[in-house]
């Protein structure tokens, strides 16, 4: 069995200090209703939410960097992956908040929406958004988090070890293999022989050992 995994841009605006965020999202971090969050590295506790339903829809929620607060969407997996283009806005300012698609759109939408909260910040009297920013930040945030773009790599490496049938394990037929992404680990596994293998992305010799590896065995 090939695993073959569908993948998309995302990105948004801190509500803390104004930094743009990107990330890559791939349908195997979204099975089983797991969570996969990005925040920013000024440490504000506020961070996006992406959440695959039961009922094949995903779950967005967005810390919005126009109104401060937080806003929840829905949209179809099907339209979230296949979109080469979209955006979501914030329902009380209109201003984009959410991208997702090619690098080359998310950077276009992105300069459309920094144009918009300029105008927005300057109709209420603001001349240095920076001030908004200020205001909201906060100074002491102890929660980590691993590193997103580390397990998108990883999983990105598992998909081509698979698409060049290079995971093993017990089945002399070739084995049924099933990735599952989790917080803080990645596990590869067979629903035949039920080997396994967990890979930790936050820690660096274990994803440096798939990063190199030109063959991986489940055990």
């Amino acid at each position: 069995m090939v695993i073959s995994e569908n993948r998309t841009n995302i990105a948004y605006r801190c509500n803390d200090c104004g930094m743009t965020i990107t990330g890559i999202v791939g349908t195997f971090m979204l099975a089983k209703g797991q969570l996969v969050k990005l925040k920013c590295s000024c440490q504000n506790e506020n961070k996006l939410v992406l959440q695959a339903l039961p009922d094949g829809k995903v779950q967005i929620t967005i810390p919005c960097i126009a109104c401060g607060g937080t806003h929840s969407f829905k949209i179809t997996k099907d339209l979230f992956f296949s979109k080469d283009d979209f955006t979501l806005q914030c329902p009380y300012s209109g201003i984009s908040v959410f991208f997702s698609g090619s690098d080359e759109n998310i950077e276009k939408n992105l300069l459309e929406s920094a144009e918009d909260l300029k105008n927005l910040f300057a109709a209420m009297g603001i001349e240095d958004p920076q001030t908004v920013f200020d205001n909201r930040a906060e100074i002491n945030h102890p929660e980590q988090f691993i590193d997103r773009h580390m397990q998108d790599v990883v999983l990105f490496v598992l998909g081509d070890l698979a698409d060049e049938h290079k995971i093993f394990c017990d089945c002399e037929d070739g084995g049924d293999f099933l990735v599952e992404s989790r917080e803080n680990k990645i596990t590869v596994s067979c629903k035949k022989c039920h080997k396994k293998l967990d890979i930790e992305p936050d820690n660096s010799l274990s994803a440096n050992a798939i990063l190199e590896a030109d063959s991986i065995t489940l055990k």
